[in-house]
């Protein structure tokens, strides 16, 4: 699934990449954010497992950009040294 959305006023494009939950185990679920203003995007791979106890989420979130401080004004950050 991919599309865009405005959270809160920020604009994000995302991508989500998700397997088929079975009752019990593990499945893939990749996403991508992008914030087109500030450049920046936010990648997270891992999966979704689920088991007798509950639901758990495991994998790694990766975060890159061109501008960390307009990425923190756009957040909503306030003002940051360039």
């Amino acid at each position: 699934m991919d599309g865009e959305a405005e959270v809160r006023g920020i604009k994000t494009a995302f991508e989500i990449s998700a397997g088929r939950l079975p009752n019990e185990g593990a499945s893939p679920l990749a996403v991508t954010l992008r914030l087109p203003g500030p450049d920046a995007r936010l990648n997270f791979n891992g999966a979704v497992s689920t088991h007798p106890d509950g639901t758990s989420l495991r994998g790694r979130i990766k975060a890159g950009g061109e501008d960390l401080a307009a990425l923190i004004q756009a957040l909503g950050g306030g003002a940051a040294p360039p």
